[in-house]
C-alpha cells in the first residue's frame, strides 16, 4: 500500500523554468533547450462518464488496452471513446450481464476488432445480452474468468479475484480485478455486493490498494465496513448518473468512505463529460477530471498529481467533487398496476434540432400517490413490429404522481437537451401515424395511445393538456397540443415535468 499526496507544483515547475531561461538568455552563446517529450504513462485508466452505468478503460505503456464494461448507451460510449482518441482495443471484459454495464459494449464491438472477450459465464435471455454475445462470438476469443486467472495486458498485472464460482445472482457474480503497476494497485469491483466481498475476505485474496472503484455505483449493498477496512484505499471513484432513480451513491456509503479518509471522485458532478483519468509511472499516480466550465469555453482539466511517499504533504485545493446531501430513500414500489394508472403524457415525435433517431422520446406519468411503479421488464410497442422490452439493472421507478422519460438517446448534448431516464431500441415514433402501447410484465395493456399526423409538430413535443390528465383523455386527439416551453437544444417540450397548458 502506498501513501500518496498531491504535489502538482513539483511536476510543472521544470517546464516553466525552461521557458524562463530561454527568454532571459544573455547572448548568442546561451544554449537552446531541446524540446522534451512527455513520457507515456506506464498505466492509464479512464473512468468513463457513461451516466448511470460503468465503463473503465485500462491502457498499458505499450498501447495494449482493455475496456471493462461499456455503460448502457451505445451513443455515449462511442462518443466518449472517440473523444479519448481510442482507435483500437485489444480486449473487452464484461463484469456481469446487467444492461447498464453491457449495453454499450455492443457498439464497442462494432467500432473495433476486439481480439479477446472476458465474461463470468452467466447467461441471460435479454435482447441486450443475446446481441452482445452474438457479436463477441463473431469476432473475439471468449474466456470465462475465475479467481486465480491473470489477464495479459502489456507489462501490467491484472488478477481476477472473483468469482470463484457462480452463485446465480448477477451482481454478486460480478468479476472483480486488481490491476497492479509496480507499487501502484487499483481494485475494480463492478457491481459486486457484500456477499462477494465476504467471500474475497474469506479467501484472503484482498490487499491494501491505492484506488478503489466503488462497488455497485456506491449502493448500500456494497462497500461493507469489513471490506473497506481490509483494502484501506486512499482514493475512491464512484460512477453514477446525475439524479438517477436508485439514489446512488448511498449516503451511508459516502459517509463510510469519507470517514475512512478516502478521497472521493465522482462522474456525476455536471451535465457534461466528467470522465476521470488516472496516470501512473508505477511508483506515483495522478488523477484529473475534465470538468465543464460555466461558460461555453472549451473545458479544461483540473489535474491533481499525487506522488507516492509523502504522507504528511498538504493537499492543494482542487474542484474535487464531494457529496453534499444524503439521497432520499426509495419509497414503496410496485410492479403490478391497473390499466390507466401509468399512461403516456408527452411524445417528441418529430424533433427539428436533431434527427429523429437522436431526439425521439416519450413521457409516462404515475397516477398513484401512495407508491412508485417499477416498469423494469415492461414492454413498449406499436401495433406493428416495433417492440422493446425494458431492461434495467435494478428498479426503473416512476415516482408517485411523477414522470419518467424514455427515449432513443440518453445524452442531452446530442438529443436536443432532454434528460432521458431510460434508453430504448427497436422502437420508434412515426411522423405520420403511430401508437405507443405499454405492456406490464404479464403482457397486460396498461396504456395505449394512437395519434395521427394532425398532432405531430415540427420541433415541438405532442403534449397532453394537464387539464385532462388521465388515461381516457389521452386517447382523444383534441386533448393534445404542441409544447411551448424551450428545450436547451432549440426544440420545445417539458420532459419529466408538468406539461404546458393547451
Amino acid at each position: 500500500m502506498n501513501h500518496v499526496s498531491k504535489s502538482l507544483a513539483s511536476l510543472t515547475i521544470p517546464a516553466i523554468l525552461l521557458v524562463v531561461l530561454a527568454a532571459c538568455g544573455g547572448g548568442d552563446d546561451a544554449p537552446t533547450p531541446s524540446p522534451t517529450q512527455t513520457p507515456i504513462p506506464a498505466l492509464t485508466v479512464h473512468f468513463i462518464d457513461v451516466g448511470q452505468g460503468d465503463a473503465t478503460l485500462i491502457v498499458a505503456q505499450n498501447g495494449e488496452s482493455m475496456l471493462i464494461d461499456g455503460g448502457l448507451s451505445r451513443e455515449r460510449i462511442r462518443d466518449r471513446l472517440t473523444a479519448l482518441g481510442v482507435t483500437d482495443l485489444d480486449a473487452v471484459l464484461a463484469t456481469h450481464p446487467d444492461a447498464d454495464h453491457i449495453g454499450g459494449l455492443i457498439e464497442v464491438l462494432e467500432m473495433f476488432d476486439v481480439e479477446r472477450f472476458y465474461w463470468n459465464g452467466q447467461t441471460r435471455e435479454t435482447l441486450t445480452y443475446l446481441e452482445l454475445m452474438a457479436a463477441a462470438e463473431a469476432e473475439a476469443t471468449l474466456t470465462v474468468s475465475r479467481r486465480g486467472d491473470t489477464i495479459p495486458l502489456g507489462d501490467l498485472t491484472v488478477k481476477v479475484l472473483h468469482p470463484s464460482a457462480l452463485s446465480g445472482d448477477s451482481n454478486v457474480d460480478s468479476i472483480v480485478v486488481e490491476v497492479s503497476c509496480g507499487t501502484v494497485e487499483i481494485l475494480l469491483t463492478g457491481d459486486a455486493e457484500s456477499p462477494s466481498e465476504a467471500e474475497m475476505l474469506g479467501a484472503s485474496v484482498l490487499s491494501d490498494i491505492d484506488l478503489y472503484k466503488v462497488g455497485h455505483h456506491g449502493s448500500k449493498t456494497s462497500t461493507s465496513a469489513e471490506f473497506l477496512a481490509r483494502i484501506a484505499p486512499e482514493f475512491g471513484v464512484i460512477s453514477a448518473g446525475q439524479r438517477n432513480q436508485y439514489g446512488h451513491p448511498d449516503g451511508e456509503v459516502v459517509d463510510r468512505l469519507t470517514t475512512a479518509g478516502v478521497d472521493l471522485w465522482m462522474t456525476d458532478v455536471s451535465g457534461g463529460d466528467d470522465t476521470i483519468t488516472l496516470k501512473s509511472d508505477c511508483q506515483t499516480l495522478s488523477l484529473e477530471q475534465l470538468q465543464p466550465q460555466a461558460s461555453e469555453a472549451t473545458p479544461t482539466p483540473a489535474p491533481s498529481a499525487r506522488p507516492v511517499g509523502s504522507p504528511t504533504a498538504t493537499r492543494t485545493p482542487t474542484p474535487t467533487p464531494t457529496p453534499t446531501a444524503t439521497p432520499t430513500p426509495v419509497g414503496p414500489t410496485v410492479r403490478t398496476v391497473a390499466p390507466g394508472e401509468v399512461f403516456v403524457t408527452e411524445m417528441m415525435v418529430n424533433p427539428s434540432a436533431v434527427s429523429d433517431a437522436a431526439g425521439e422520446w416519450f413521457e409516462v406519468f404515475n397516477t398513484r400517490s401512495d407508491v412508485g411503479v417499477d416498469i423494469n421488464g415492461w414492454t413498449i410497442k406499436d401495433l406493428g413490429s416495433n417492440r422493446h422490452t425494458i431492461e434495467a439493472s435494478g428498479l426503473l421507478r416512476v415516482p408517485p404522481l411523477g414522470y419518467m422519460v424514455l427515449g432513443r438517446n440518453t445524452d442531452p448534448g446530442s438529443n436536443g437537451g432532454a434528460e432521458i431516464d431510460y434508453r430504448y431500441s427497436t422502437f420508434s415514433l412515426s411522423n405520420s401515424a403511430d401508437e405507443v402501447v405499454l405492456l406490464d410484465t404479464s403482457g397486460n395493456v396498461i396504456d395505449a395511445v394512437a395519434y395521427s399526423s394532425a398532432i405531430v409538430y415540427d420541433g415541438a413535443s405532442t403534449s397532453l393538456d394537464p387539464a385532462t390528465l388521465d388515461s381516457t383523455s389521452n386517447d382523444v386527439e383534441a386533448n393534445w397540443c404542441a409544447a411551448t416551453s424551450d428545450l436547451p437544444g432549440g426544440d420545445k417540450g417539458t420532459p419529466g415535468r408538468p406539461n404546458d397548458p393547451c
